[in-house]
């Protein structure tokens, strides 16, 4: 008798928990699911069974993503969904599974799911064509497309796409994304693993590959004090910031609270933004206190504090101290936006260097360029990284030719051969003569834009914490030099 009872009480513990137990406890079945064989049409298009993997009854819809293990553009994609999987995957409203297509070839192929990579969302369809097609019970439900993806390949792409599907009703409502800053956390954790690793354009990297932050640090807070009180309106009277410069200032500021590639500095540009708020002007000493009680230096940069703008090494782009930080610093602010941010923030430079940098001479030659360069129309993330690299490419022609002060010897187009072959097209790299890659002059025919600006990318987002670049800085490459720079990153 006890026998039996013990029985049925496993029974009893075991239905309960093959019922309950997955709804109030995720764990891993509520990541993202891997379909084998024809599973992903009996649990996904046409469920076999609602209580066989549960949630999938018909509130749930379901995010595929097809791909192919060798596809480099699948590669590209799939940390950001795995990411999306591990963290939005926990309500009924949305669940995510994926499909190699190499080993489910013929499932790919009845699915019509013929060009990877493609993401996929299927909603439960309840008319009575579909039903009536399917031949299934009153009681069952089929799920349908409702919307696919296949767009450009990066992170924040395909989340803006999870977020536009759902504004137009495509996803429940009550679906919680996680914040770009964990997004970005879990992306890397999965790239660490080398699951993903990609060609590198990069072929040629600095010592210290993270140093470009430290510089543009040191240039940030220095650009805050440097040219900022100018005298305006006569000899006598006190500078001070207000007006239309103190609305550009505020607008850098506030760029640089989204884009600068540590958290630590991000929040102290919010938090002297909300400070700058709190004032129709600003006096130099009042100034330099609220910056100094915010924890940035107002004291200029030291030689020593200077990484790559410090000496002139392979990889790196010159010396220079202030003004070669200043580049590394809109270079790296170009790389952390997105596409909807990125020409505001090329305009945001634009306008810092118009009013804030003390060359006058420099920000009059960089507004010519400015104008001659079309720079108010620049759409898009890519067009803005490669308007600022020609800029600065320009600029370093440029002095080479007037030869007008000490190190422009060095001004060489960037990036080098070595640091990055697959930036010049392939005519170039063969040609000879005056034909020939140039290494002191910019000319358009000898670059491949698109590995130009993957290269700026992988540069200008090594060790970032930002969303954006982490699709494209991978954790399981040059891991010798990221402890380190993990330690210099928390001296900011």
């Amino acid at each position: 008798a006890c026998g039996l009872c013990l029985a049925v009480v496993a029974l009893v513990v075991g239905l309960l928990w093959y019922f309950f137990w997955p709804a109030t406890h995720p764990g891993d079945l509520l990541r993202v699911k891997t379909f084998e064989h024809d599973s992903v049409i009996r649990t996904v298009v046409r469920p076999q069974n609602q209580f066989a993997d549960r949630p999938n009854d018909p509130s749930t819809d379901w995010a595929v993503f097809f791909y192919k293990p060798f596809c480099g553009a699948c590669r590209r994609v799939w940390p950001v969904f795995r990411a999306l999987g591990h963290m939005v995957n926990q309500s009924q409203g949305l669940r995510f599974g994926e499909v190699d297509c190499v080993r489910n070839r013929g499932v790919c192929t009845f699915l019509k799911a013929d060009k990877q990579p493609l993401i996929r969302l299927y909603r439960a369809s309840h008319s009575k064509d579909t039903k009536a097609k399917s031949g299934r019970a009153a009681s069952g439900f089929m799920r349908e497309v409702v919307a696919e993806w296949q767009g450009l390949l990066i992170g924040y792409e395909v989340m803006n796409w999870f977020l536009e599907q759902q504004q137009q009703g495509r996803i429940d409502k009550r679906v919680v994304w996680p914040n770009p800053s964990e997004l970005a956390e879990t992306m890397l954790l999965f790239k660490a693993t080398g699951k993903v690793q990609l060609d590198s354009s990069l072929k040629l990297r600095p010592a210290e590959p993270a140093g470009y932050i430290m510089d543009a640090w040191l240039a940030l807070q220095h650009g805050l004090l440097d040219h900022t009180f100018a005298w305006e309106d006569s000899e006598d009277a006190m500078p001070t910031l207000r007006g239309s410069r103190l609305a550009a200032l505020m607008r850098w500021v506030e760029l640089q609270g989204e884009t600068f590639p540590a958290a630590s500095v991000r929040s102290k540009m919010t938090k002297l933004h909300s400070r700058l708020k709190q004032r129709t002007s600003w006096s130099e000493m009042p100034f330099e206190k609220a910056l100094q009680n915010i924890g940035i230096s107002t004291t200029p940069p030291a030689d020593e504090q200077w990484r790559w703008c410090a000496r002139r090494e392979a990889g790196t782009l010159s010396t220079g101290g202030f003004t070669c930080g200043l580049w590394l610093l809109f270079h790296t602010t170009i790389a952390n936006s997105d596409r909807h941010l990125a020409p505001m923030a090329l305009q945001s430079v634009h306008e810092w260097v118009r009013e804030f940098f003390g060359c006058a001479e420099c920000a009059s030659h960089f507004d010519s360029y400015w104008k001659s360069a079309n720079g108010e129309s620049i759409r898009g993330h890519i067009e803005a990284s490669i308007w600022l690299w020609r800029a600065h490419n320009s600029v370093s022609a440029r002095l080479r030719r007037e030869a007008s002060e000490p190190g422009t010897e060095f001004k060489v187009v960037w990036p080098s051969l070595e640091s990055c072959e697959t930036c010049y097209s392939e005519a170039a790299r063969n040609a000879t003569g005056a034909l020939a890659i140039s290494a002191t002059e910019d000319r358009p025919a000898q670059w491949d834009e698109h590995y130009v600006f993957e290269f700026l990318q992988e540069v200008f987002c090594f060790e970032s914490d930002t969303f954006t670049c982490a699709a494209f800085d991978d954790p399981s490459r040059a891991v010798e030099t990221r402890a380190a720079a993990k330690e210099m990153l928390k001296t900011l």
